[in-house]
């Protein structure tokens, strides 16, 4: 995303976008089988509700952190601009909504432009920070412990049938790959 610039073409900014996509949705779901894998048996439950917990306050955490830097940066940014210093202060506190207020302006206007680019400008400083928490975070990965998932899940919880045979108990307490009875699809 760094790479992007204000005259970056529309079929350069699909494929940057398009190589982050299948990186989020390997990475989220696994994420909770990960953890699943390593915790006990009567911990699953709340493990996983811990996840989407954090999961859902780093977002928030990410949404606040990224807001401020893109209104500091865009001031600093806005400062360059001999055109723009009156309108610093207000554009920044106001980041979320200059994209309507630029859409708004006239085109090839000096004005539009710079705002374009100090806005741009700005966007860097997040992907910036967004690349060394990524790099820290795949530094840190080296240090994660491998786990199976091939466990029996022990739990109080489920559903138990009245006339269901001690057989058939027995065939869904073990893990998949001990029931040789079942077919699974190649």
């Amino acid at each position: 995303m760094y790479l992007l610039h204000v005259d970056t073409t529309a079929a350069a900014w699909i494929f940057i976008n398009l190589t982050s996509g299948p990186g989020i949705g390997f990475l989220f779901p696994a994420m909770a089988f990960a953890i699943q894998g390593s915790c006990r048996n009567e911990d699953v439950a709340f493990a996983v509700a811990a996840y989407g917990f954090f999961r859902s306050f780093g977002s928030a955490l990410g949404v606040a952190a990224g807001g401020v830097i893109i209104q500091n940066e865009l001031k600093k940014n806005l400062l360059k601009y001999p055109l723009l210093v009156p309108y610093a202060e207000v554009y920044s506190k106001a980041a979320p909504t200059l994209v309507e207020i630029i859409k708004n302006m006239d085109d090839g206007t000096p004005m539009k432009t710079q705002l374009i680019q100090a806005f741009a400008d700005s966007l860097r400083v997040i992907w910036l920070l967004a690349c060394g928490v990524s790099g820290l975070a795949l530094i840190v990965s080296f240090a994660t412990k491998g786990y199976s998932l091939d466990v029996v899940l022990e739990t109080q919880q489920g559903l138990v049938k009245e006339n269901q045979n001690v057989a058939t108990k027995e065939r869904y307490s073990r893990p998949l790959s001990a029931q040789s009875d079942l077919v699974l699809p190649t």
